[in-house]
């Protein structure tokens, strides 16, 4: 298990500025080349390996949304996590506007993300 470092929460830092800019390139930089995302939307359980698949899976959720924006984030260590906690909000062209909050928790292991492991409140109408 990795321990909590100032690293950790950095990189945690950088992937909520990169979320919340819908910045994949710089997403995808952070991952590690076998990161695992285990995500437990309203209706499933989600989960993608590698890099390419836990990219095109928060491009899912967020690209296809206009006014897309951060209303509220926080970053902070959890037991050798990065706890990284967000809410969204953005218009859909058919549902309107709408919220969304996930809590994810980071395993980083020498500067790269391994593991997210996230819950998801599911769109909700703003």
């Amino acid at each position: 298990m990795a321990t909590a470092t100032t690293e950790t929460t950095e990189v945690g830092r950088r992937f909520l500025d990169a979320l919340s800019q819908r910045d994949w390139d710089a997403v995808r930089a952070l991952l590690g080349a076998d990161v695992k995302l285990r995500a437990l939307v309203p209706k499933t359980l989600r989960e993608e390996e590698g890099p390419d698949a836990v990219v095109d899976r928060f491009k899912f959720w967020w690209d296809e949304l206009d006014d897309f924006r951060l209303l509220d984030g926080n970053v902070d260590e959890l037991a050798g996590l990065a706890a990284v906690r967000y809410r969204f909000a953005g218009r859909d062209a058919e549902d309107g506007d709408l919220q969304v909050e996930q809590h994810c928790f980071l395993i980083v292991e020498n500067g790269s993300i391994t593991a997210i492991n996230s819950v998801c409140s599911g769109f909700q109408q703003a």
